[in-house]
């Protein structure tokens, strides 16, 4: 179905067969009352081309939106699984933490700078170089 365009196209399908003119077929008053029918179905046809380009618009403005949601998913289950894997290793750390920290409550004084009070060589010379530098 091709689209009515101007008053034109309206009259040539309300009078499809004529070989008279319009005027001669119809009166001053009926031919005003027409014409003025017509330029009213005119603005109404671009008020619903108007209104259609604007669902369209609007369409578009949905379908771009959609496509952000859909990317925006599966950026926060990619989050959501980093997170569960975060979590896991921050376990597995805290408890070897955990259980460091029990042994050194227990044997506190078995590690190897605590077993042997005295400074090596190396961290003497550090100690005196330090006090030299300080002035003490």
């Amino acid at each position: 179905m091709s689209k009515l365009v101007g008053f034109a196209a309206v009259m040539a399908t309300l009078f499809p067969k004529s070989n008279q003119p319009l005027s001669e077929k119809l009166s001053t008053e009926e031919y005003n009352a027409l014409a003025g029918e017509a330029a009213a179905l005119q603005a109404a046809i671009e008020q619903l081309e108007a209104a259609n380009l604007k669902v369209t618009e609007a369409e578009q403005q949905l379908a771009a939106a959609n496509l952000k949601v859909a990317a925006t998913e599966k950026q926060v289950n990619d989050l959501e699984g980093q997170v569960t894997s975060l979590s896991g290793e921050r376990d597995k750390y805290k408890a070897h933490y955990d259980k460091a920290a029990a042994a050194g409550k227990t044997e506190g004084n078995a590690d190897a700078n605590s077993l042997n009070p005295e400074l090596a060589s190396y961290n003497q010379h550090a100690l005196e170089v330090f006090h030299e530098l300080r002035g003490k």
